[in-house]
């Protein structure tokens, strides 16, 4: 077994994922690219084209153009900030946090049975193997722009 491959095709997976939902699911529209805008707006609440450009690691007109789908599809919503009205800030819509939440039960669902299949110790072996995984990605990303991630999160 070569942890690399399997690993590989784990994300070829959660790719493909985005091809198996029909139109009209709520979530057709929806890639894995904006599931990660998604779940960046979720957890950092209110946020601005340049807090996302940094933490994604693209240049802001890349976050721009994806937030005006994002938009277009009634999945974020843009409103000029409170603190500083030269800003615009993003926020899920009602509609994006339905959908994100649909998506989000899609990629969690695979994953309800392992408590049963395997014990404590091999799945708590297992979330360390994928928190250093992730730390040596982020630090990959960090190495090169001289950032450090600051959306980690747990097992």
């Amino acid at each position: 077994m070569n942890a690399r491959d399997e690993f590989r095709n784990l994300m070829l997976s959660m790719k493909m994922l985005e091809g198996g939902f029909t139109e009209g699911d709520g979530i057709s529209e929806m890639s894995y690219k904006s599931s990660i805008y998604l779940d960046l707006i979720a957890l950092g609440g209110e946020m601005n084209v340049s807090s996302l450009a940094g933490i994604m690691r693209v240049s802001p007109s890349a976050v721009t153009r994806r937030l005006n789908i994002l938009e277009d599809l009634g999945l974020v919503v843009r409103r000029r900030s409170e603190g500083d009205s030269r800003f615009k800030t993003v926020s899920l819509s009602e509609r994006g946090e339905e959908v994100l939440g649909e998506w989000n039960d899609a990629i969690d669902s695979p994953w309800g049975d392992l408590r049963d299949e395997f014990s404590d110790e091999e799945i708590d072996l297992f979330c360390r193997m994928l928190r250093r995984a992730s730390e040596r990605y982020a630090g990959y990303w960090d190495s090169r722009s001289g950032e450090e991630d600051r959306w980690r999160t747990t097992c």
